[in-house]
């Protein structure tokens, strides 16, 4: 017996009588498969012919403020791998500015002067911009890891928006950190 899917109809016809002038027939091996899979997934009508799509499960605030914790937590671990060395770098280049740029440079500038290209107070200059950059940026992700909590007090219906957005902030912010170039050489 022939099957038929309409999408504009969004069903399945067994019989020619009143079908919808979009029904083509498939075959019964598909319609079988889409008719098992409805146990587990949808039936997705915006392809022709008609095919299974996954179920989009709604997370729970929950589980959103735990991604959006984890997220931070391996922005932040990327970010201190070379933290000791970019302290003492730091320090080193704060100290050959506080002391107008003149006397010994030390090898935590120097070194990076050389690699990067640059002239000591370049790197030196340098050294503290992005050191100030990355403590812009740290303060603004806290302040977004902290907008979790908005999550549980807006409806079930925009939180999944609330996230992705907070989420596009967290990645924007990311990136502008990772797009510069690094103090650690």
């Amino acid at each position: 017996m022939p099957i038929y899917a309409s999408p504009s109809a969004r069903a399945f016809y067994d019989s020619i009588d009143n079908l919808p002038d979009d029904a083509i027939e498939i075959s019964d091996d598909l319609y079988r498969e889409l008719m098992d899979g409805q146990r587990t997934q949808l039936l997705d009508w915006t392809v022709f012919p008609p095919a299974l799509k996954s179920r989009a499960v709604a997370l729970t605030a929950d589980q959103l403020v735990a991604k959006i914790d984890a997220r931070v937590a391996e922005i932040y671990a990327t970010w201190s791998r070379f933290d000791s060395e970019d302290n003492l770098r730091q320090i080193a280049a704060q100290k050959f500015q506080d002391a107008g740029y003149e006397g010994e440079v030390s090898v935590w500038i120097s070194s990076y002067a050389r690699a990067a290209g640059l002239t000591d107070r370049e790197a030196t200059d340098l050294i503290l911009q992005q050191a100030e950059q990355k403590v812009r940026a740290q303060e603004q992700l806290a302040e977004l890891r902290l907008r979790k909590y908005e999550l549980s007090a807006v409806a079930a219906a925009d939180r999944t928006a609330r996230y992705n957005e907070i989420m596009a902030l967290i990645e924007e912010i990311a990136a502008s950190v990772d797009t510069q170039t690094p103090v650690n050489g």
